[in-house]
């Protein structure tokens, strides 16, 4: 195949081997079917993803992302927004299809671009214009058989036009034409899933490797992989049971995403096939399939229950009871049922056990509609009228078979698992449903799912609304955020012993492999974090079951190229256990001001104390009608401080911007002893409610605040790890936050002080102002920092605790500190005068005679001061409202919190006084404290001394 550049560029050699394309899986499976004329319509599907920066060549994107536009193109001839459907620049897309060759022979094909692009035919590259450039055209071409052959566009605009245009020139034809409706196929009926938000791009020399920002890509170490499915044998699964003789039930179906124009797949196509010798073999040729039942209605679960199987199906739950005790289930009988399925996406999956409000129970979730009509109208993110009770937790009786609709808000609830009291459900994102989630379900609640009360040709009076929307929204104990650990989650199941027992595993169809979760209970309420832990089956993963001796079962699934794993269909696979570890993250526990991680095997000191290997960002969601929905208020954090346990099997992460109702994505990369690197050096933890400390009466607690709404000072991280220093040295324990919803009358009840520490702005509303005011009148203690004085300037009762307001400054410089008052405990230990470095600040009016002050400044020491003279005070306290406040204006700097008291920073008079001569308040004592200086700490200068209360 040949590349030919005109416009005057010279020929052009290709020689880069062909990287995994973004959709290539898809692709690929899309070019090794052979769809017939029924099931494509003309056009080409063109799929766009925004990309967070503009790029200079095509990218790769981390796998299993959904695009931001997806829809069919009669034409592939597109130079406009609209054209696109997307941004005007940095964004990537892909257009796909099959090209229709009626006469075999060389065809020749001309792509051009403004900017990079290239095309594939049936898998190799034929056209290469890659590279930020102006339009302009390459030409291929590629010797082709009668016939349908599938084709790949790849596309990227930087900035400037928007150009995509692809033409050929068949064999035979004496010219080029651009490929329109008669040459191009695509596949109908899908469904044309997306998700807004940038994309993650995967990059050369950045810190992307399987598990680290991109999806694994093999089976995690603890498990060997089993392949079950004899050649011929292609189940799409919607349920898994283990027999009690090693044989395995596999409930399967053609899963009906393609959107039926009359809403719903009539045909119960479904199959209960028992798979002999399951358990035991190590092969596909060591089982046999055979047909148990058939003639089930979309079997979207399945569960072995007291010598029972029960399936779920659309309209009912069935039973299947062994009356002769040979495990052939012959007895077949409907258990419950009532409620209706009316659209192709209502299905009925299922199922879990426990003891529930009707005792004996089994657990289902129904599903809510697609509308994919547009003659009916527009229904935002998809979210068509249901009929009664669709999107709820069915709770039904063993008993008598009596229906219970006990939770509502689901939108697609594709994993039912119950499990040690606890019913667990998980969603996937679209309407309403910003992210994929975990809930624990408790009765009574609402998850967020509204459904549509619009009217349709269905529903002339509109839809049914939930029976729980009218209710508050719980949240998810777990976001599983779209396109970076999950896209389709399913099946959840616990982990009953080892390592991870107690926590949960899921699957994932879209994204394809298996999921770890760790929930912790914080206030009452299930939280907690996901982790990757498994990747590289051979399908989607739908359904996972245990089988005795830690086997596990994974049985999946696929449809389109929406809700499919690499575009495959079926697949049934064993997890047996080996016995080994991976070196990973075990656990993430939140704590009042961060996180404790804990790991599987120690990890080296010095790495546990490093808080440059931390990155952190948060976000919160805001559910919409439309489908799924972008990452809300995210902000990169920083780590204060990293404190490892004496077994270097955990380290305890100080991050003061946490804030609750955000999703926090951890990424600390880590190696063991060995130099084995982390499975996943990644988690990302749902952080609805952070944990309340356990106050000791006796202990002496600090609250330290440093958010800013105006400038932000540098040197906070300092300041931070000024005061762990201080407090673990000093025999008290601090709390570290930017987050003003500590500020209630029951968190500051836990504290002795707050510490304003380089605040700048409004940082606290009416509410938390007057709670402060009530801690303050309580006794509290109150310690401002440089900006602190900076800060609140609307708030008067704030400008009288803190002394004086901020006026201006000249640039950082030596300033000489005199000692006003050395009697007081915070400047006990100093010279009385004191060279240092710093920014010098100017108030708006010197501090009244009710302040005592502690530190001035020599005015003459320096330029800037628009003090009187005489009256530039820098550090002073005061009793008021109740309470003790102390300030000050030193900070600025980083070497502020680091910076020792030594000999080349104390003046001659450090000495003291002449002999016979009274000292001056404790310069005696401060006199020798200032010589031990450098020694009191182990070798560690003391941070901030000259404002901190020792």
């Amino acid at each position: 195949m040949k590349h030919v550049r005109t416009r005057g560029r010279a020929a052009l050699v290709v020689a880069a081997a062909l990287l995994v394309p973004l959709l290539g899986p898809a692709s690929v499976a899309q070019q090794e079917r052979s769809p017939s004329g029924e099931q494509l319509v003309p056009g080409a599907t063109l799929r766009l993803f925004e990309l967070a920066t503009s790029v200079s060549e095509l990218p790769e994107l981390a796998p299993g992302q959904t695009p931001n536009v997806d829809k069919v193109v009669e034409r592939l001839d597109l130079d406009s927004r609209e054209d696109f459907g997307g941004p005007e620049d940095a964004f990537y897309c892909e257009v796909t299809g099959w090209l229709v060759v009626e006469r075999p022979g060389e065809t020749a094909f001309r792509l051009e671009s403004d900017d990079g692009s290239s095309l594939e035919v049936d898998g190799n590259l034929v056209v290469d214009n890659d590279g930020e450039h102006a339009p302009e055209s390459v030409d291929g071409s590629a010797k082709l058989e009668r016939g349908l052959h599938g084709f790949r566009v790849r596309f990227f605009e930087a900035g400037g036009g928007q150009v995509l245009r692809l033409s050929w020139k068949p064999a035979g034809a004496d010219e080029f034409t651009v490929l329109g409706p008669r040459s191009l196929r695509t596949e109908k009926n899908v469904v044309r899933v997306t998700s807004p938000g940038p994309k993650v791009l995967m990059g050369p020399g950045g810190p992307m490797r399987p598990g680290a920002g991109m999806p694994l890509d093999r089976m995690h170490p603890s498990f060997r992989v089993v392949d079950l499915r004899p050649e011929g044998f292609r189940p799409q699964v919607g349920g898994l049971a283990v027999l009690p003789d090693g044989d395995l039930v596999v409930a399967s179906f053609r899963p009906n995403q393609e959107g039926w124009a009359d809403g719903v797949d009539t045909d119960p196509d479904g199959v209960l096939y028992r798979v002999s010798n399951a358990v035991a073999a190590e092969g596909p040729d060591d089982v046999r399939v055979s047909v148990m039942a058939e003639g089930f209605h979309e079997p979207a679960g399945l569960l072995l229950l007291d010598g029972a199987l029960y399936v779920s199906q659309r309209e009912e739950i069935t039973r299947l009871r062994d009356p002769e005790g040979d495990l052939s289930f012959s007895d077949r009988g409907k258990l419950a049922g009532g409620w209706t399925a009316d659209n192709y996406h209502h299905f009925t999956f299922g199922l879990g056990y426990s003891r529930g409000t009707l005792g004996a129970t089994l657990y289902a979730a129904l599903s809510t509609s697609i509308y994919l009509d547009a003659s009916e109208g527009e229904f935002p993110g998809l979210n068509g009228p249901n009929p009664p009770n669709r999107g709820t937790l069915v709770e039904v009786s063993l008993w008598d078979g009596s229906v219970r609709y006990t939770a509502g808000g689901f939108r697609t609830p594709d994993g039912v698992c119950a499990a040690d009291g606890r019913v667990y459900v998980t969603d996937n994102q679209g309407a309403w449903n910003p992210s994929n989630s975990l809930y624990v379900v408790r009765p009574g609640r609402f998850y967020g799912h509204y459904n549509s009360t619009q009217k349709s040709e269905r529903y002339p009076d509109g839809g049914y609304a939930g029976p729980f929307d009218d209710r508050p929204v719980s949240p998810p104990a777990v976001h599983l955020p779209q396109n970076e650990c999950a896209n389709s989650p399913t099946q959840p199941v616990p982990i009953e012993g080892g390592e991870f027992a107690g926590q949960l595993l899921v699957g994932d169809l879209k994204a394809g492999g298996i999921r770890r979760i760790f929930l912790e209970e914080v206030g009452g309420e299930e939280q907690g974090c996901v982790f990757r832990f498994a990747q590289g089956l051979e399908c989607g993963v739908h359904r996972l079951a245990w089988g005795p001796d830690g086997k596990l079962f994974v049985g999946g699934t696929g449809a389109s190229d929406t809700w499919s794993w690499n575009g495959t269909r079926w697949g049934l696979q064993r997890l047996d256990p080996t016995g080994e570890t991976a070196f990973e993250m075990k656990a993430v526990r939140a704590t009042p001001d961060g996180f404790v991680v804990e790991y599987t095997r120690p990890v080296p000191f010095d790495q546990l104390v490093d808080t440059a290997r931390w990155h952190v960002s948060q976000w919160r969601y805001e559910p919409t009608p439309e489908y799924g929905g972008e990452k809300v208020d995210r902000e990169d954090l920083a780590v204060a401080w990293a404190e490892p346990s004496e077994d270097e099997r955990s380290v305890r992460l100080v991050i003061p911007g946490l804030r609750e109702g955000r999703v926090v994505h951890l990424y600390g990369d880590a190696t063991d002893e060995s130099g084995e690197s982390l499975w996943s050096p990644e988690t990302w933890y749902t952080l609805n409610a952070r944990p309340h400390d356990r106050v000791d009466e006796e202990a002496k607690r600090a609250l330290v605040f440093t958010r800013t709404t105006g400038f932000r000072h540098g040197s906070i991280p300092d300041g931070w790890r000024c005061m762990e220093e201080l407090a673990r040295e000093n025999g008290f324990t601090v709390r570290i936050t930017e987050d003003p919803a500590w500020f209630t009358d029951d968190v500051l009840a836990g504290f002795d002080a707050v510490v304003f520490l380089n605040t700048t702005g409004d940082v606290l509303d009416d509410e938390q102002q007057a709670a402060t005011e009530r801690f303050v009148a309580n006794g509290g203690g109150y310690l401002g920092v440089h900006s602190a004085s900076d800060t609140e300037y609307d708030w008067p009762w704030y400008g009288r605790l803190v002394g004086a307001y901020f006026a201006s400054h000249p640039r950082i410089q030596d300033a000489v500190v005199r000692v006003v008052d050395g009697s007081h405990p915070s400047t006990e230990m100093l010279p009385l005068e004191w060279k240092r470095r710093d920014e010098w600040y100017n108030f708006r009016a010197p501090v009244g005679d009710d302040v005592r002050v502690l530190l001035s400044l020599d005015q003459s020491s320096y330029e800037g001061s628009a003090m009187p003279p005489g009256r530039h005070a820098t550090a002073w306290c005061h009793e008021y409202g109740g309470g003790r406040a102390v300030y000050t204006a030193g900070g600025h700097t980083e070497a502020s919190y680091t910076e020792p008291c030594s000999a080349s920073t104390c003046s001659a008079r450090c000495v003291g006084p002449p002999d016979g001569e009274p000292a001056r308040g404790s310069t005696v004592r401060a006199r020798e404290r200032c010589r031990s200086r450098g020694e009191r700490s182990g070798g560690r200068p003391i941070a901030g001394s000259h404002f901190v209360r020792e």
